[in-house]
């Protein structure tokens, strides 16, 4: 059976222009397909270091929102090893805001 797609999503404050992430731990397992989605505008994922436990370490969302998501295709590859991987992202809302503070994603 197939397992649960998980779903991160982030949030970027108008005012105050600060990222929150929920979950704000993410657990996968390998194989488990990861869903990044955000109402507040196009954004894109960066996964930190090498090597990356998805086939790109660049995820990028969709244009059309909101809500703006990834097409839902980004598996953690089963050769993925275990451990936690680190992120950083960006949305585009009336201009460009980077976080490199982003949670871990945990892989078992």
């Amino acid at each position: 059976m197939p397992l649960p797609t998980k779903v991160i999503e982030i949030k970027l404050d108008s005012d105050t222009r600060e990222f929150t992430f929920q979950p704000t731990s993410a657990k996968v397992k390998l194989g488990q397909t990861v869903k990044w989605k955000s109402t507040d505008g196009p954004f894109v994922v960066q996964m930190k270091g090498a090597p990356s436990p998805f086939g790109n370490p660049t995820i990028k969302s969709g244009t059309q929102g909101p809500p703006y998501e990834t097409s839902g295709d980004d598996a953690i590859g089963n050769s993925a090893s275990p451990g936690q991987y680190h992120y950083a992202a960006a949305i585009n809302k009336n201009g460009l805001e980077i976080s490199s503070g982003c949670p871990d994603l945990e892989v078992s």
